[in-house]
């Protein structure tokens, strides 16, 4: 009796208290040095420990390394692949551990101007930094919308960081990175049930009305044989010639 009462207190606790997270698939064991990926694209990289203020966001599928963490956020590196390598902060429980090998964990992607074009140290594009010539490449590290809905992209270019606009740069689409994208829910597969006999007391059932239905089937036809027998009988004349002597 108690066990059962010990079982239905900590059903009551799981399914009525608050903040009692079981499953969290976002939820990363961060540890120093261990890779965790980008699992959505509004992922902020951040540059105070209380990750309030984005910089920009951090490519999908990519992933960060972990330097240490805190109360409320990750201190993440990336970029450490011919781009400058730069450091951060993201919101706890943001990233995702998929296990998988990262020998190439970061991306390294360059986009092209297409005009020249400033480049600014704020998304706001209120203060240049410097001016940049048409066909110049530039290391990608994330983007983000200012306040007038224009796309902005953090970039490198140089020794130098910042912004550039979106209509200053030819068009390009982002590859994901090569692994599994194992954060994603994969759909039930589809099984085609097969026709099957029936059984149990549906097929009973069944084999009772073919049986009714073959023993009343052989009444009507012994029926109509033996009606259609008497008609013959009764409808015979039989002449006898001796009958107009």
């Amino acid at each position: 009796m108690k066990g059962i009462k010990s079982f239905l207190i900590i059903l009551i606790i799981f399914l009525f208290v608050p903040n009692v997270n079981i499953f969290n698939v976002n939820k990363a064991n961060a540890e120093s040095n261990k890779y965790l990926r980008v699992i959505n694209q509004t992922t902020p990289f951040c540059l105070d420990e209380y990750a309030s203020t984005p910089l920009f966001f951090l490519p999908y599928t990519f992933y960060v390394r972990v330097i240490s963490t805190s109360s409320y956020s990750v201190h993440i590196e990336c970029y450490g692949n011919g781009t400058t390598k730069i450091d951060g902060y993201v919101p706890l429980n943001t990233l995702f551990d998929d296990g998988l090998s990262t020998t190439s964990p970061y991306l390294d992607y360059k986009i092209t101007t297409i005009s020249s074009t400033p480049l600014y140290s704020d998304f706001e594009q209120n203060n240049r930094i410097m001016f940049i010539f048409p066909e110049r490449q530039l290391n990608y590290y994330g983007k983000i919308e200012n306040s007038l809905n224009k796309v902005m992209y953090f970039v490198g270019y140089g020794d130098q960081l910042g912004y550039v606009s979106e209509d200053a740069l030819l068009p390009f689409n982002l590859p994901l990175h090569p692994n599994e994208l194992t954060f994603l829910e994969k759909d039930e597969p589809t099984i085609n049930q097969p026709t099957t006999t029936p059984e149990g007391d549906d097929f009973f059932s069944l084999k009772i009305v073919i049986i009714i239905l073959l023993i009343f089937a052989g009444i009507i036809a012994v029926f109509v044989a033996f009606t259609g027998k008497s008609r013959k009988n009764t409808n015979t004349i039989y002449y006898d010639e001796n009958d107009y002597e």
